[in-house]
């Protein structure tokens, strides 16, 4: 994961991205969206495009269990509709050692 985002250095807007689902998991799409100051899903969108950009130097998508398409966002995170986004654990640590990490709930 480190080489995937090493040799294709974020854009501000994944850093974005990446950042709030960092500082927020649990909230859905559309929630995460709201933090950014965007509408509907457009966190989801972007963070799946991220990913998708990546997928070759990370590890294959695997298909999305409600529509028959790659489901590119579950490469780094995981959703379920109990408990919102949640970035995969050993994402989170990769994220961290490339100096991404949730900051603290007082610091912001």
């Amino acid at each position: 994961m480190i080489e995937a985002f090493t040799h294709q250095p974020m854009s501000e807007t994944e850093h974005r991205i990446t950042q709030v689902l960092l500082d927020n998991p649990g909230l859905s799409s559309e929630g995460l969206s709201q933090k950014l100051g965007w509408g509907a899903q457009s966190w989801h969108m972007h963070f799946g495009e991220m990913c998708k950009k990546r997928e070759a130097r990370l590890w294959p998508a695997d298909n999305a269990v409600i529509r028959n398409a790659a489901f590119f966002s579950g490469i780094l995170a995981e959703w379920t509709e109990e408990s919102g986004w949640k970035m995969k654990t050993d994402v989170a640590e990769a994220f961290s050692a490339l100096g991404l990490k949730a900051k603290l709930a007082g610091a912001r």
